[in-house]
């Protein structure tokens, strides 16, 4: 969601029997101002690896965004590892369930991780892993 100009929203769970988990999560717009806009998707929650879920020009059925920064789901059922080469030299890594080492850091379920003039994020997913990877400006 792009609150633009102006936006009125609230998060509720529309089940009266099933638990919701959510992190709300706000990116600065690159210009301020202009149309509001919504957008929803629905992204595999069964295919491992690393996936582009919203990015500024909409690649690979990515959501979009008005800022130069990729958003990743990392999902490994039984762990992994990866090298991932930044695009922007900054990220943020939110660890949701699993143990994850990012460049030497040690991640549990909760933390998040910000990365500043790095080059790659060396990845080891202990056990199964669901994290987000946001690939700043």
């Amino acid at each position: 969601m792009s609150a633009g100009s102006g936006i009125a929203h609230s998060e509720f769970n529309a089940s009266l029997t099933e638990p919701v988990e959510f992190l709300q999560i706000w990116i600065r717009p690159a210009r301020g101002g202009g149309a509001p806009r919504y957008e929803q998707a629905a992204f595999d929650t069964i295919v491992p690896g690393l996936r582009c879920v919203v990015s500024p020009d909409g690649r690979d059925g990515s959501l979009t965004i008005g800022q130069n920064m990729c958003l990743h789901r990392l999902l490994w059922p039984a762990g992994g590892e990866l090298t991932y080469t930044l695009e922007r030299k900054r990220a943020w890594v939110q660890l949701i369930r699993g143990a994850l080492v990012v460049n030497g850091a040690g991640l549990y379920p909760g933390d998040g991780l910000a990365i500043d003039a790095a080059e790659a994020l060396q990845i080891t997913g202990r056990g199964a892993v669901e994290a987000l990877l946001f690939d700043l400006i």
